[in-house]
């Protein structure tokens, strides 16, 4: 049998759901969410590069823990950093546009400068912040957060126009069923 117990404790989205859940909800009862959000966030970015490939334990635990922080395929998808970025992201922006009433336009504007930004910074990058999808440096994870905040105003904007059929009642329960547990 080749099912080991490495594979047992192998790091994958659901860990990373737990750790990233724990983490914004604190974030969110804290009075200032804002403040220590946006500290996250630039603390996840800066920390990303330097927690990569962190291992030397003999202790196959402590290993995984480290290769859930910010391990590589196969042995983490979806680390901690720079994934949870993403989630603070949501957390920040959900916050924002509930309690200022700001429109879906601040999103796509933030989503084209995150975008912007992050295509000007890719460039200056170390090659080896450019291996995967899963692993980018400050620069791809700017990028993809600006291009899922671009999406996300897109489908508002369609939403509000093309209410009416099959995708948007899906997406409409979706938001309603789902996405409040984010906020």
């Amino acid at each position: 049998n080749n099912y080991t117990s490495k594979n047992i404790i192998k790091s994958d989205i659901l860990q990373f759901a737990g750790v990233a859940y724990l983490i914004c909800g604190l974030i969110r009862r804290s009075a200032y969410r804002l403040f220590i959000g946006a500290a996250a966030l630039v603390l996840v970015l800066t920390l990303s590069p330097w927690i990569w490939e962190r291992t030397g334990s003999n202790h196959i635990l402590i290993n995984a823990m480290l290769d859930l922080a910010g391990g590589f395929p196969p042995h983490a998808y979806f680390p901690i950093f720079p994934w949870l970025f993403h989630c603070l992201l949501g957390t920040l922006c959900g916050h924002i546009k509930n309690h200022y009433g700001i429109s879906f336009k601040y999103l796509l504007f933030t989503g084209l400068m995150l975008t912007l930004m992050g295509t000007v910074i890719w460039f200056s990058e170390p090659a080896s912040f450019h291996i995967s999808f899963f692993r980018s440096g400050p620069g791809g994870t700017f990028i993809h957060g600006g291009v899922t905040l671009i999406f996300i105003s897109l489908l508002d904007t369609l939403s509000k126009n093309k209410r009416d059929n099959p995708l948007f009642r899906f997406l409409s329960w979706c938001s309603r069923k789902i996405t409040p547990i984010y906020l």
